[in-house]
């Protein structure tokens, strides 16, 4: 088996005279394949050419006895086959027991490097013996490096070693098999596994030589790898027989006993082990079991804790049986109220549910239950819950402790199922007769109703809530931010913008309070929404960037638990990849419903190339979340489209299909021109007025909708009908969801002014329409802008006061396009193309127009020509590429 790795170390360390290294120590426990890997180096080194002489000296029981052992290294010595070696050995007489032991000294004669390795040095334990080797190891001859070898250190003097830099220690994290080392050990065994296979493998081994060379064994003989692995435990008779033969044979029945008990949680402290066996000397059983290498793991916290390898565990969780139904439940009870008492609540939640402590449990989950979610053990909390016996399933707060890990794992058609069963009998404390545990259970049934609503889009119960509701508050910091957060959110969907935003402003105080930065990073983003709504783009911005900040500081908090929870623990089935404790929440959407607010921003200012860059960052998949995202990256790619036509179908395509996420009306609302837009400047009018069917479904009366009627009409070029539609926006008698559509809007009355020729009625228009968008630096309405209006605009310009520099900065950002007409429309053929799109007949528009029909057709012979067309429907696609119309 190829160590590369390992062999350049001790290469390294037994060459490095220069720096005094003379003993390496390996020690790691049984199975870590230890032997093998010096067996193989050794194999190797003597390959070489010029390399040292290597002697082999395997220790027994029987060495010690001081001649055996001093007769076993003269043997080892004498079989190098070195010449040198081969003389000095067969000049010492074999010693006395009181004779001193002169192979030290003789070995000083040495002119060639000469390595020993001294394997299962564990079992030497009598001082004589041990005190004369500790002569070798502290004052070994010059050319001469020991290698001791075992399953735990003898009691030698190695510290003084370490302290003075002389010696190296290779231990099992060392010699652990890496998933490359362990892919080559697999094809031994002709196995070969894929990558999923394989991580399961390497949780379940951690490396360990014995493990994976079992498994390999297995697999070598079963055609569904997954199945077995997923098996592969300590109580696999293979396994088990090995654990029992290297690892558990000879322990005393108390120390047996110990590891059984111990084996309950997936780490335990020594005051814990105490509680589970009884015994006041646990902390000196520990020491031993570490001292000896005992498959057991030191966790450097605070307490320190310590656990089993995943393998022994498993085997010791299915001993535990052994001691029947009772005596496991009260060691799991006992479990729960140890990590109760410390105020870690999934651990106690997870071994109140195995103990059947119907009380403990619920106690858990009233005080912690809703936390855990939040806090991203959503998913771990729901199967917790869900494989529960039926009492505990069925207490109220187990249910909806259920129903919020279903709506943060994005499964609301089971939190919906599970909350229509549940029967509370709402009100304020005071109904409850003073009862704080059944207020809090109202409180929290109250707010995921709603927020399943928001979830689901059916705001009934968001819009009928009586906004008194708002005032009730439990006192728990973790319950009342979580019910301001979903207040804050039914207000924000229902475009109730101040009611929002006092309740997420008291959602982001208590997350400060209880340091939880998940809902810190929501409440953001919805701040940020409600901002954006209200066209304040910095302020948008600057909570934009507190919630990806938050929701990153999440998504590393919940890392960090998960690398210490694989290190500490092994699961029921001593798997760790299906250990409750490494479930984190995926904070996917929440971080895309940030980009997406940020990029709207940008998008706002014109800045589409930093729209794109946010809008695409990668994150997680989330269905509602990607679909919008998906739609914002089209549209804002339309500005460097080679074929604009097929960009639009593609943006076209991307809103009619996936599933629409349920957003606040200011973010549905702040891209809708755009996109209608978009549609209208290739002539898809169909499209556009799908858009507003859909967006009036939606939105209802808003100034929004009338917006985009105004547009249409415009196009349709009914200029009094798009005027009325548009009158109540500009009046302020019907608000706009997203207030930057008032930039807009006050550009399309500029057009209409300028197709009716009013300019006095334009420059006003205009001067409001930046106005507007000035504070803000809001460039994008004005790209939408035809480019007869972009002219107005450039000659308007020095005219609009203090506001003449943001002008020069909205022309500035206008794409320039070449004008392929040598001469401009008259008056009245401008007022003649106007009509065209009506597709009346010339008779029609004469009769309109009060001219005759053959002063319509030579005005529209002109048209033809300026524009360099023939028919009529050419003139009207040129007419709309130019801006004419």
């Amino acid at each position: 088996m190829p160590r590369t790795r390992l062999f350049e170390t001790l290469d390294r360390a037994l060459a490095d005279s220069d720096h005094g290294t003379s003993v390496v120590l390996v020690c790691a426990p049984a199975g870590a394949g230890k032997t093998t890997f010096l067996a193989d180096w050794a194999h190797r080194t003597r390959a070489q050419p010029g390399r040292p002489a290597i002697a082999w000296a395997t220790v027994d029981e029987q060495d010690n006895e001081r001649p055996s052992l001093q007769s076993k290294l003269v043997q080892a010595l004498r079989g190098t086959e070195h010449h040198q070696v081969r003389e000095i050995c067969e000049q010492i007489a074999n010693p006395t027991p009181v004779q001193p032991f002169p192979l030290a000294s003789r070995l000083t004669e040495l002119t060639e490097p000469v390595w020993l390795i001294l394997d299962d040095a564990h079992l030497l334990h009598d001082p004589v013996v041990l005190s004369e080797l500790e002569v070798l190891l502290r004052a070994p001859p010059e050319r001469v490096r020991v290698v001791v070898c075992g399953r735990f250190e003898p009691p030698l003097a190695f510290q003084k070693l370490r302290l003075d830099g002389r010696m190296v220690d290779v231990t099992f994290d060392d010699l652990a098999f890496t998933p490359e080392e362990a892919t080559a050990l697999l094809a031994e065994h002709d196995v070969e596994l894929d990558p999923d296979n394989l991580s399961a493998l390497m949780e379940r081994t951690e490396g360990w030589a014995a493990g994976l060379r079992l498994a390999g064994m297995s697999l070598a003989e079963h055609d569904d790898p997954a199945s077995l692995l997923e098996n592969f435990t300590g109580c696999q008779r293979a396994v088990a027989d090995y654990l029992m033969e290297q690892v558990l044979d000879g322990q005393s029945e108390e120390v047996r006993q110990f590891l059984v008990k111990t084996s309950v949680p997936a780490t335990f402290s020594a005051a814990l082990a105490e509680e589970l066996t009884g015994r006041a000397d646990a902390h000196a059983i520990i020491d031993v079991l570490e001292h000896r290498n005992f498959l057991i793991s030191r966790i450097e916290t605070s307490p320190t804790q310590f656990r089993y390898h995943p393998l022994l565990r498993s085997y010791l969780r299915a001993e535990i049986g052994l001691l029947g139904r009772q005596a496991v439940a009260e060691l799991e009870h006992v479990t729960a109220r140890w990590y109760a008492r410390l105020g870690d609540a999934l651990p106690a939640l997870e071994h109140g549910i195995a103990a059947d402590a119907v009380s403990d449990v619920e106690s858990v989950l009233s005080d912690s239950g809703l936390a855990l979610v939040l806090d991203g053990h959503a998913e771990t909390v729901g199967r917790l819950l869900a494989d529960a016996p039926r009492p505990i399933r069925d207490r109220p707060i187990a249910r909806l402790v259920r129903v919020a890990a279903h709506l943060r794992a994005d499964n609301p058609t089971i939190a919906g199922s599970l909350l229509s069963t549940f029967d509370d009998h709402g009100g304020t404390f005071d109904d409850h007769g003073g009862d704080e545990s059944a207020f809090r259970t109202t409180l929290l049934a109250d707010t995921l109703r709603l927020q399943l609503a928001v979830h689901t889009g059916d705001l009934e119960y968001a819009r009928t809530r009586p906004v008194a509701a708002d005032g009730d508050w439990s006192g728990d910091p973790h319950l009342d931010a979580f019910a301001a957060l979903q207040r804050g959110l039914g207000h924000l969907h229902l475009g109730r913008l101040g009611r929002a935003e006092h309740n997420l402003d008291r959602a982001r105080t208590h997350a400060r309070e209880i340091n939880s930065p998940s809902i810190e990073a929501q409440t953001s983003t919805a701040l940020g929404v409600v901002a954006l709504s209200r066209g304040l783009l910095d302020d948008a911005l600057l909570l934009a960037a507190s919630g990806r900040s938050k929701a990153a500081a999440s998504r590393q908090s919940k890392a960090a638990a998960s690398r210490q929870s694989k290190t500490a623990a092994a699961g029921r089935s001593g798997a760790t990849n299906g250990h409750p404790f490494l479930q984190v929440a995926n904070q996917s959407a929440d971080s895309q419903w940030t980009s997406l607010l940020e990029a709207f921003c940008h998008y706002l200012r014109n800045d589409t190339e930093r729209a794109v860059e946010v809008a695409g960052a990668p994150y997680a998949s989330n269905a509602s979340a990607t679909h919008e995202i998906a739609v914002a990256a089209e549209l804002f790619g339309l500005d460097t489209a080679p074929n604009r036509r097929a960009a639009v179908s593609a943006l076209h395509a991307a809103t009619t299909s996936g599933r629409a996420a349920h957003r606040p009306p200011g973010l549905i609302a702040v891209t809708l021109p755009s996109i209608q837009f978009a549609y209208l400047h290739i002539g898809e009018t169909t499209w556009a007025r799908e858009l507003f069917t859909s967006a009036a479904a939606v939105l209802g009366q808003s100034g929004d909708v009338a917006l985009l009627e105004s547009v249409l009409l415009l196009y349709a070029n009914q200029l009094e009908r798009a005027r009325a539609a548009l009158r109540p926006v500009l009046e302020g008698n019907l608000p706009c969801a997203a207030a930057t559509n008032m930039v807009t809007a006050w550009l399309v009355e500029a057009e209409l002014s300028r197709r009716r020729f009013h300019d006095a009625r334009i420059h006003d228009a205009l001067g409001e329409a930046l106005r507007l968008a000035e504070p803000e630096g809001v460039l994008r309405p004005f790209h939408y802008m035809p480019s007869a209006s972009r002219e107005l605009l450039s000659a308007s310009r020095g005219r609009f006061g203090s506001r003449g520099s943001f002008a020069d900065r909205v022309w500035a950002s206008l794409p320039k396009t070449a004008v392929a007409t040598t001469e401009k429309l008259t008056r009245r053929e401008l007022q003649l193309l106007a009509e065209l799109p009506t597709w009346r007949t010339a008779e029609e528009i004469a009769a309109d127009l009060c001219v005759s029909v053959n002063t319509v057709k030579t005005h529209l012979r002109g048209i033809y020509r300026k524009l360099g067309v023939t028919t009529r429907r050419d003139a009207v696609t040129a007419a709309r590429s130019h801006g004419l119309l």
